[in-house]
């Protein structure tokens, strides 16, 4: 691999504060071989205790907290969750808490702060496991592991009522069927009974509809290694345009949903020379954002991260294996443009192992294994050209809710402490209801919504926001 030089600024952040001066660096020039302004390390460059190896996954938590998962060295390669804590990285829970090495651990967090991780525990025979962080203790949920056989490539995502969902690669079907599954309190039940692809798959990505509904993207063997996105609705799988849409392999394939639902996939594309391709569904058609094939260089390992910014921006974090090089690109002005410019650490990750989230504020993080830091973690930011669509994130968790969710004519904002001022607004941040409680009613507020059009809404109230979709 090759490596270049990086002024070394970890002493200046950890004097300062990254957050306080975080204005400041998104200004700074870091030099001038290569590496350009914007991106900014969160807490220490290198924070794990020990190298990662092989991969990590990071989540932003509604109170705008980044979490990272890792397979931790320094503990027999078993999961570890991190998080930022002004500007502090410290261990969430023991580190390494799964029971034997924990391959490809993914992580997500829903609504109130739960957070969950997936893997797959060499302990039980690759076998796939969930564990949920209750108490101060990581703990599995549905049972000790929830495939019968070993499973690849868990994918975790959380739907509404803060339900987690998860998809994998499943040999208990033929060479490795995708499939999707749903925690019903007590168990992981498989969405349809079945796989949700027709044959074997090479790799899974979830991710869960404004409406509720979960699509899935993979690799299918069926059509040639192409891409296919599949969703359940109505009771059964069906394919979201056709199946194998891409020209040719799609390597490592990501799923994300921006603002009315809108699909987007990111891929390796092997027609392109392994070079980053995205695809949106248009209600018909996939169709290519921008120029297929418009990353710097060819990927390598697990490229390719998707997200989507609350203005509909869709964000790709990918690696130029040809000069180890990774970037994160963003489709804006008819084309796709370097965020922030090139990564300060663009020479120095190890291959592919980057993972991208977007906060409630629109504000990207990246994660990645630090060759510079002996193959630790380290996680960027940058505030460089981000959206703002006027719905604040939630800095808290409150004691209120809002029900029920979906909704058609009517929400209810219930909490205990008395309901404060509400405002209903859109995902432009628009005021579209600002509705009071009845008379005599403190606690309760019921909010017609019979005359909005279908769609996502956040409420606000006291500085905090919480999402509904009304159908």
């Amino acid at each position: 691999m090759k490596k270049g030089s990086k002024q070394n600024i970890k002493g200046l952040m950890s004097s300062l504060g990254v957050k306080s001066i975080l204005t400041v660096l998104t200004m700074l020039i870091i030099d001038n071989s290569g590496y350009a302004q914007g991106w900014t390390t969160v807490g220490s460059a290198g924070f794990s205790q020990g190298a990662v190896d092989g991969f990590v996954s990071i989540t932003i938590a509604p109170d705008g907290t980044p979490y990272v998962v890792y397979n931790d060295n320094a503990n027999e390669n078993k999961a570890t969750v991190m998080k930022d804590s002004s500007d502090v990285w410290v261990n969430v829970g023991s580190p390494g808490f799964s029971a034997g090495s924990a391959s490809l651990p993914t992580i997500a967090v829903d609504g109130s702060g739960n957070l969950y991780v997936a893997y797959t525990d060499s302990l039980y025979g690759n076998k796939g496991v969930v564990m949920k962080y209750s108490s101060g203790n990581w703990e599995p949920i549905g049972g000790a592991y929830f495939s019968d056989t070993d499973v690849y490539s868990t994918s975790i995502a959380i739907g509404l009522n803060d339900t987690p969902y998860l998809a994998c690669v499943d040999f208990a079907y033929g060479q490795g069927a995708a499939v999707v599954r749903k925690f019903d309190g007590s168990n992981w039940v498989i969405v349809g009974g079945g796989p949700c692809s027709a044959g074997s798959v090479g790799w899974t990505s979830i991710a869960i509809g404004q409406d509720g509904i979960p699509y899935v993207a993979y690799q299918d063997d069926t059509n040639d290694g192409k891409a296919t996105v599949m969703k359940y609705t109505g009771g059964a799988w069906a394919s979201v345009g056709s199946p194998g849409f891409s020209i040719y392999y799609a390597e490592y394939p990501s799923v994300a949903i921006g603002p009315n639902d809108t699909l987007y996939v990111a891929y390796s594309d092997i027609y392109y020379g392994g070079y980053s391709t995205v695809m949106k569904f248009n209600g018909s058609a996939w169709v290519a954002v921008g120029n297929p094939g418009f990353s710097a260089g060819p990927g390598s390992g697990y490229t390719n991260w998707i997200a989507v910014d609350g203005c509909g921006t869709p964000y790709v974090v990918s690696t130029d294996n040809d000069n180890s090089e990774t970037f994160v690109m963003k489709y804006i002005d008819g084309g796709w443009a370097t965020v922030g410019g090139n990564i300060g650490y663009s020479t120095v990750v190890d291959e592919g192992n980057t993972a991208l989230a977007i906060d409630g504020n629109g504000v990207p993080y990246v994660a990645y294994i630090d060759t510079t830091e002996g193959n630790r973690a380290t996680v960027v930011t940058t505030t460089t050209g981000i959206c703002n669509t006027g719905v604040p994130v939630v800095t808290s968790i409150a004691n209120w809710q809002i029900y029920p969710n979906p909704a058609t004519t009517e929400v209810t904002v219930s909490c205990e402490q008395g309901v404060g001022e509400v405002v209903i607004c859109n995902v432009l941040g628009q005021t579209v209801a600002s509705p009071r409680p009845s008379a005599g009613e403190r606690e309760v507020l019921h909010a017609d919504i019979s005359e909005l059009p279908p769609g996502v809404y956040f409420v606000q109230m006291n500085g905090q926001a919480k999402k509904f979709v009304k159908e």
